[in-house]
């Protein structure tokens, strides 16, 4: 574990406690040396006294002095004798204590000496931390101040900020007083409409009465002409359209789907003036929807041609009589906008893809939801092969996703490197993609592989509309953003023509080959329906 650390003032108490502890050792150690000194000089002392008096008496015994004078002497060295080595021991024995006193003392200053260096080297790595941390501080107080200036700029932009939050209010206010102005204009305006048009219905209805008995008159020559009408009985004599044969706006702003029947007897068209409208095979409007709150994104007829079923960019789908022209069901049960809808073709059941990233299959008998199934990714296209075996959907990942009707389970194809706008099925087992990639893949689902692809090196300028393929199986036609058509050979992935559809018209944002026919139907951004045909 990391020493913590000592404070300076810490530091300082302990050197002051050794360093005196070690005078006092020091002291006590000089005071022992100097009774040593004088213990040794007393010793050298009697030990002189007694070589002195061994020396007189081996004189006095060589000499063999009288009796008396021999025996005085005698005594006397006896008791001097005698005493010296009294003291002699003590001395010796203090001798010892003062040695033995004298080597603890210098082992206790050898060991605070050890403490004292230990301290020392604690010291430095203090210094050193100390340092360090002084480093540390003047970074922090550098960084303190550079954030001192940063909040100060901070509150700058906050007060210009909120300034310009009370001037947005204000001027959002304005907008909204302004916005429920238009609503209640706009309100009037399609109560007009409305009006209008029931008039015109009217009017049509009093005029198909009163033709009627002139209908019935020509009814075998009308009946020929309808099975005539563009309608060609075998694909095979489906020829490349040249030719502008029709044009007409149908919607107050752009068009955002075409679709036919099967028998391609008539068409229904959806646009971002939130209206959905029905033609006849002569071009005649023969009803027309309404009802959402958004732009309507798609809209199809059922496989019995009884329903109109449309999606919209208010997250609902709404299913409308095609005869009755009443609202049958409203389905509000997607998070975010519908992209597509589709319609199987051997049963009453419709198909939705949103941007929630969830596929949802409605039962149109019931006006229930019978299947939800998760995409993962948000779904921006929609396809059924003929004999409604699986859902095909194209996500926002580059992913289609095939669903078997027995399975919530997928199979995934990666083809694309961007959102698949558009699937449309060539068979049971081939099928055409677009994606926003600005690329056109044919693939085979048995494989998963394309097997050619088609890049903006071929199509210039992409536009987000679909692409529609010719009941002889040999064509396939989309548009771009200048009003330019390409009719593609669908077998090779090559260019056929190129129509220049860019008179007076805008980008173009829906387009279908009417079934049976050599007919390209047109929609484009400013609400305009314009037909290519043949000579």
């Amino acid at each position: 574990m990391e020493d913590q650390p000592i404070s300076e003032t810490d530091i300082d108490n302990s050197h002051d406690t050794l360093k005196s502890k070690i005078k006092d050792k020091l002291t006590n150690l000089n005071k022992n040396s100097e009774v040593f000194d004088e213990m040794i000089n007393d010793y050298n002392i009697l030990y002189q006294k007694y070589i002195g008096i061994q020396l007189r008496e081996e004189q006095r015994q060589r000499l063999n002095t009288i009796s008396y004078n021999q025996q005085q002497p005698q005594e006397m060295n006896k008791v001097d004798q005698t005493e010296l080595e009294k003291k002699y021991n003590l001395l010796q024995e203090e001798y010892l204590k003062v040695k033995s006193a004298n080597e603890k003392n210098l082992t206790d200053i050898k060991s605070h000496l050890e403490t004292i260096m230990d301290l020392n080297n604690k010291i430095d790595i203090q210094k050193k931390k100390i340092v360090g941390y002084q480093s540390e501080n003047i970074a922090l107080k550098t960084q303190n101040r550079a954030l001192e200036k940063t909040n100060k700029e901070l509150s700058e932009i906050n007060k210009n900020n909120e300034t310009y939050i009370f001037k947005y209010k204000k001027h959002s206010q304005k907008l909204q007083i302004d916005y429920g102005k238009l609503l209640d204009v706009s309100g009037k305006m399609h109560m007009e409409i409305d009006k209008l048009r029931s008039q015109l219905v009217d009017l049509q209805t009093n005029s198909i009465n009163k033709a009627s008995n002139f209908n019935e008159k020509r009814g075998e020559i009308k009946e020929d002409k309808n099975k005539n009408n563009n309608i060609i009985i075998n694909p095979e004599e489906i020829k490349v359209p040249n030719k502008l044969k029709y044009k007409q706006k149908i919607h107050y702003k752009g068009i955002t789907s075409i679709n036919f029947n099967e028998k391609g007897t008539f068409f229904i068209t959806s646009g971002e003036d939130d209206a959905i409208n029905v033609f006849d095979n002569n071009k005649k409007n023969i009803a027309s929807f309404k009802g959402f709150n958004d732009i309507i994104t798609d809209a199809c007829f059922d496989n019995k041609e009884q329903f109109v079923f449309a999606g919209s960019l208010d997250n609902t789908a709404k299913l409308w009589n095609l005869k009755t022209k009443k609202l049958m069901s409203d389905y509000t049960e997607h998070k975010a906008p519908i992209n597509c809808v589709k319609s199987f073709k051997n049963k009453e059941i419709g198909i939705t893809g949103s941007l929630d990233c969830h596929i949802k299959e409605w039962d149109f008998n019931k006006n229930s939801l019978t299947r939800d199934l998760n995409g993962l990714s948000g779904c921006y296209s929609l396809e059924i092969p003929s004999d409604d075996s699986y859902v095909l959907s194209g996500h926002d990942d580059g992913i289609i996703r095939m669903w078997d009707n027995n399975q919530e389970n997928s199979k995934e194809f990666k083809l694309h490197n961007d959102k698949v706008l558009d699937i449309k099925a060539i068979d049971k087992n081939l099928f055409l993609s677009l994606g926003e990639d600005h690329n056109i893949k044919l693939f085979d689902i048995r494989k998963g592989d394309p097997i050619y692809t088609i890049d903006d090196n071929i199509i210039k300028d992409f536009s987000r509309s679909p692409i529609s393929v010719s009941s002889n199986k040999k064509y396939f036609v989309m548009g771009n953003n200048n009003g330019i058509i390409y009719i593609m050979n669908l077998n090779e992935g090559t260019i056929n023509s190129i129509i220049d559809n860019s008179k007076g018209i805008g980008a173009i944002k829906a387009i279908y080959w009417k079934p049976y026919s050599s007919e390209i139907y047109v929609g484009d951004s400013d609400g305009n329906l314009t037909i290519w045909g043949v000579n």
